[in-house]
C-alpha cells in the first residue's frame, strides 16, 4: 500500500510539474485555505483570520468528532510572518469499550513567506504541540515539525500547492518518532464566490493517506462557509472524513 501511496503522490507532481509556467497568473487566491494543511501553506494573507469546524472521522474500529479553533495573525512590515494556534475538543466513540472526551493538545505554528520576484509563493515554518490535551483521548504529547510549501498559479482559475513537513511524534513509550508528509493540492476558482480544493496528503509513519474533495463559499466579505469530504487511502487513515466551518477574516 505503501508504494501505491507513492506512486500517486510521483504521479500528481509530474502532472503538476508537465504544465509551462507561462500560463501563469499573479492571483494564488491568499485567501482562501487548504483543509489538510491549513497552517501549513504557502498562503499570504494580510489580515487576521480564523475558522470554527466540525470533523467527524471514521475508522475501523472507531468514530470521532473534533471540534477545533484554529486563528493566525499576520506580522511584520510586508505581512511576511504568520502566527497561529488551534485548539479542539475531542470526543471517540469505540465499537469496544468506553469512549472519552476532552481537550486536545494546544498546536502552535509559525511560518515566513520569502519574497520572491515570481508569482510562486514559497514559504517555511514549523510548529510545535503543548501537551494540555486529554492522554486518555491520545493526547498530551509534545510533537515537533518544519516544512516548506509553494503556491503557484497555473492559469487565471488554477492554483497549484505543495508541502513536504519532517515531523517528530512522541509515541506511547515515549520514544520518539519521526515522519515525512508530503502534500499536494489545488484550488480551482468556479466563480468569484466559490472555489474547489483537492488535496492529497501521504506520510511516511502511521500507513496515512487522505484524499480529499473540498469547497470554500463566500458568504460575505468577512466570512465564508466551508465543507470537505476525504477517503482514506490506507490503514492509518480514516475510511471516511467530513468537515463544515465557518471561516472569518478580521479586517
Amino acid at each position: 500500500m505503501k508504494k501505491i501511496k507513492f506512486i500517486v503522490f510521483a504521479v500528481a507532481l509530474a502532472t503538476m510539474l508537465q504544465f509551462n509556467a507561462v500560463y501563469a497568473q499573479t492571483s494564488t487566491f491568499d485567501q482562501v485555505h487548504l483543509f489538510q494543511t491549513f497552517f501549513e501553506d504557502a498562503s499570504m494573507s494580510r489580515t487576521p483570520y480564523g475558522q470554527i469546524s466540525l470533523r467527524y472521522s471514521d475508522y475501523d474500529q472507531l468514530s470521532s468528532i473534533y471540534l477545533p479553533v484554529q486563528a493566525a495573525i499576520p506580522l511584520g512590515d510586508q505581512k511576511e510572518f504568520q502566527l497561529g494556534a488551534e485548539l479542539g475538543f475531542i470526543n471517540t466513540n469505540p465499537e469496544i469499550g468506553d469512549g472519552e472526551s476532552g481537550l486536545s493538545d494546544l498546536k502552535v505554528i509559525g511560518r515566513y513567506n520569502f519574497p520572491t520576484s515570481s508569482y510562486t509563493k514559497i514559504a517555511a515554518g514549523g510548529y510545535i504541540t503543548l501537551p494540555v490535551g486529554k492522554e486518555e483521548a491520545g493526547y498530551g504529547n509534545v510533537n515537533f515539525g518544519g516544512f516548506g510549501s509553494v503556491r503557484h498559479p497555473l492559469t487565471k482559475d488554477v492554483v497549484l500547492t505543495g508541502t513536504v513537513m519532517l515531523e517528530f511524534l512522541e509515541s506511547v513509550n515515549d520514544d520518539r518518532e519521526s515522519s515525512l508528509l508530503f502534500a499536494v493540492g489545488s484550488i480551482y476558482q468556479v466563480s468569484p464566490k466559490m472555489y474547489l480544493i483537492g488535496e492529497l496528503n501521504l506520510k511516511t509513519e502511521g500507513d496515512y493517506g487522505l484524499l480529499s474533495a473540498g469547497m470554500d463559499y463566500r458568504l460575505s466579505p468577512d466570512g465564508c462557509f466551508r465543507g470537505m469530504l476525504g477517503f482514506g487511502l490506507d490503514d492509518g487513515a480514516p475510511d471516511l472524513a467530513l468537515q463544515v466551518g465557518y471561516h472569518m477574516f478580521f479586517n
